[in-house]
């Protein structure tokens, strides 16, 4: 198996669709770890895949994890997830590619 690069910003619990040659990876968490806790940190990344490299592209409206995802790499909807701490949300947006389109709550 051929070794590729990773995602630009490390995450769990992120959303993604496409296939492999082309996709889309959004949103997630970032645990954070400090003398005290250990934390999650929603994040609102997005970074496409072209089969070779993760580019990073616009933010999406709602930081969230658990969110589900449905399309290809140039055009996915992004649906649901959890907004830190823990309350489902109800917002979906549209990627198209390196653009975020639209989106709505509620």
């Amino acid at each position: 198996m051929d070794r590729t690069n990773d995602l630009n910003t490390a995450r769990q619990e992120q959303s993604g669709s496409g296939t492999y040659t082309s996709a889309v990876c959004a949103s997630g968490t970032n645990p954070s770890t400090s003398a005290l806790a250990v934390t999650e940190i929603q994040v609102a990344n997005t970074e496409t895949w072209d089969g070779t490299n993760w580019t990073e592209t616009t933010e999406i409206n709602t930081a969230r994890s658990q969110a589900a995802a449905v399309g290809t790499g140039t055009a996915s909807l992004l649906f649901g997830g959890d907004e830190h701490p823990g309350s489902p949300r109800l917002a979906n947006e549209t990627i198209f590619g390196k653009l975020r389109i639209s989106s709505s709550k509620y």
